[in-house]
């Protein structure tokens, strides 16, 4: 399944284990297929990296697709990462490709220089959910000649600390005498440069080149005896390995936020606003362009707060509970819901969410996750408007009133021939409500509306 690396990391840094990212050299159909499987197959989650110069040769949106394909036949998690993008242009196009996980290298420039450039790309990473790796030492590299350089690679500690200071990444790579490619000698690998920069960040780190290193390397980072290391442990280090545990636990329990409703067209989300006045919700007016931006600096800045847009998601004052004993029908009642419009519609990955709403008036309805939207909005800032909006799950769900008579006659009646003119009124009035519709859909709006008032002169 695809994912981003973000979570893989965080789970492999807590349990004490590391993930493979493997470069797929141009995307190569049988790499990226092999590597998937073999991931599978281990029960392992894996990365396909992918190298900017080999991008150039291959092409970027070809690789991700076909990364796309194998990662979603598969059920452990796989990310697509760019590996080693040394500007922030690259970096978008590659976000605007689809990447799951990005690299900015920017290891060559100044301490501050490379944290500008980090933060400037993790600002707009953020926003379509996509993690970012920082890097901070060089890899050892070669001239033109096969001569090893001169060796800048291995990262000052406290170096590592001010640019931690300046940025916040979510993984880091640091320079210890590792190398990529064709190298002359041994690499030098300086693992108490890690064990230094441990003391004072948590924060996932990467390491470059391995595919080279020695096995006692490996042991050495590990402990030559694992067992008997666990054993020798101290009280006070059994005690910091819990008070760990217990902030990492704290920090995966989601801090509960004060939700603020608003409104950016009350014309458009007219249904909602109705919705939410019948109920007594309150929610705010933001209309201007420059609105979406300020409260992400709100959020920002008040973490305890978060934005909804009013038709982010169906609000529980806006619908009744199901009874215990009318689970299991309601969820029957779903399964055929979901699988009639999908049918109807031709769209086997159409998102449908069937409620019990109090307005029985309203059949159906369309939300978009904030997160989702914002993704959107960030799209269009870039000019990324004409790229496929699913490949970011930024499809509106399709939200059925299970009370109303519409919807209670699909259930009932799914052999009707009117069926599938119901199924797609309903599912254009919900996006009316959502979005504007492309002149192919008014077109088809508009004469199954006439065909509807058709019937009633019978």
């Amino acid at each position: 399944m695809l994912v981003t690396s973000k979570e893989m990391l965080e789970k492999a840094r807590r349990e004490h284990y590391a993930v493979p990212a493997m470069n797929t050299q141009g995307g190569n159909y049988d790499i990226i297929w092999a590597i998937c499987r073999a991931a599978e197959e281990m029960h392992s989650p894996a990365i396909l990296a992918h190298y900017v110069a080999t991008g150039a040769y291959s092409g970027d949106d070809w690789f991700v697709e076909v990364c796309k394909w194998c990662a979603n036949k598969v059920s452990v998690p796989i990310a697509i990462h760019l590996d080693h993008g040394d500007s922030f242009d690259i970096c978008m196009k590659s976000l605007k490709n689809g990447f799951t996980s990005l690299m900015i290298d920017g290891s060559t420039k100044p301490i501050e220089e490379n944290a500008r450039l980090t933060n400037e790309v993790i600002k707009v990473a953020k926003c379509f959910g996509v993690p970012v790796e920082a890097e901070i030492g060089e890899l050892l590299r070669l001239d033109e000649a096969g001569v090893q350089m001169e060796n800048k690679n291995v990262a000052n500690p406290e170096q590592v600390r001010q640019f931690l200071e300046l940025c916040q990444p979510d993984s880091l790579a640091i320079g210890i005498g590792n190398a990529h490619g064709y190298y002359k000698g041994e690499p030098d690998i300086k693992l108490e440069v890690l064990e230094e920069v441990r003391k004072f960040t948590d924060i996932p780190f990467v390491l470059h080149g391995c595919t080279g290193m020695r096995e006692d390397i490996i042991k050495e980072a590990k402990g030559e005896d694992a067992e008997a290391e666990e054993a020798a442990k101290t009280e006070a280090e059994e005690a910091k390995a819990e008070e760990s545990k217990d902030r990492d636990a704290a920090e995966d329990k989601e801090e509960e936020k004060t939700k603020i409703f608003y409104v950016t067209d009350e014309v458009q989300q007219s249904q909602y606003i109705n919705m939410f006045k019948a109920q007594g919700q309150d929610a705010i007016i933001l209309t201007h362009n420059i609105d979406s931006a300020f409260i992400t600096y709100l959020e920002q800045k008040h973490q305890e707060v978060q934005f909804l847009r009013i038709d982010a998601d169906v609000h529980d004052s806006l619908k009744d509970e199901v009874a215990e004993d009318e689970k299991e029908e309601f969820q029957k009642t779903t399964d055929s819901l979901v699988e009639i419009f999908r049918k109807e519609l031709g769209n086997e990955n159409l998102d449908v969410k069937v409620e019990k709403l109090k307005d029985e008036n309203v059949a159906s309805m369309a939300v978009l996750s904030e997160e989702n939207r914002r993704m959107q909005e960030m799209m269009k800032m870039y000019g990324m408007g004409g790229m496929d909006a699913s490949m970011f799950g930024s499809q509106a769900t399709l939200v059925l009133n299970a009370n109303h008579p519409l919807v209670q006659f699909l259930v009932a009646n799914k052999d009707s021939e009117n069926v599938s003119i119901i199924c797609k009124q309903l599912y254009d009035l919900a996006m009316l409500a959502h979005k504007p519709l492309s002149p192919e859909e008014m077109t088809a709006f508009v004469k199954r509306s006439n065909d509807i008032m058709m019937l009633l002169t019978k």
